[in-house]
């Protein structure tokens, strides 16, 4: 427990989380929009599917996330490179969850395949998303207290070496 008061393991269990409750909102909406078309809304058996299996799905994806490094990084530091990864993650995730619904069969009736691919993409795209929008935040610049000492600046070189300086400018305006 004593861990747990560490920000680096405190970081990690809110990724760990965040990632859990965000699969579990691409499996709840691979559902629904796996039966937009019924006017009844979901069959109740596959209700029951969704209700029985949406806490499982939502912990064994994030478990794959953390045995695949997605947690070890900060999310303010995510890169579009780093989508690869993520991509690399939730299509083992799926694939496992394929794999557990057909050899395990918890239910008599199997998983729609529909919600697998809509499960994979909203998986990637809130996953990613939420990386990414919080990087946006993260650079966001501060409009309030930079606007009163605002310098014009040039840096030459446009190397890695030039975007380094304007990168760490933009994130610490303090210097």
């Amino acid at each position: 427990m004593s861990r747990l008061n560490d920000p680096v393991y405190r970081r990690r269990a809110q990724q760990f989380a965040a990632d859990a409750v965000l699969a579990a909102i691409a499996f709840g909406l691979a559902f629904v929009l796996r039966f937009l078309d019924v006017p009844i809304g979901i069959p109740g058996r596959y209700l029951t599917m969704l209700a029985g299996s949406i806490a499982f799905v939502a912990i064994g994806k994030s478990i794959v996330f953390e045995v695949f490094g997605l947690h070890r990084k900060w999310w303010r530091y995510f890169q579009l490179p780093d989508m690869w990864p993520v991509v690399r993650a939730a299509a083992v995730a799926s694939g496992i969850m394929v794999l557990v619904f057909t050899l395990a069969k918890p239910y008599a009736y199997n998983l729609p395949r529909s919600v697998v691919v809509f499960d994979f993409l909203l998986t990637v795209v809130l996953v990613g998303g939420a990386r990414l929008a919080r990087r946006t935040i993260a650079e966001r610049p501060d409009r309030t207290s930079r606007r009163a000492r605002t310098h014009g600046l040039l840096i030459v070189g446009a190397g890695s070496g030039g975007q380094m300086v304007v990168r760490e400018l933009r994130l610490n305006p303090n210097l």
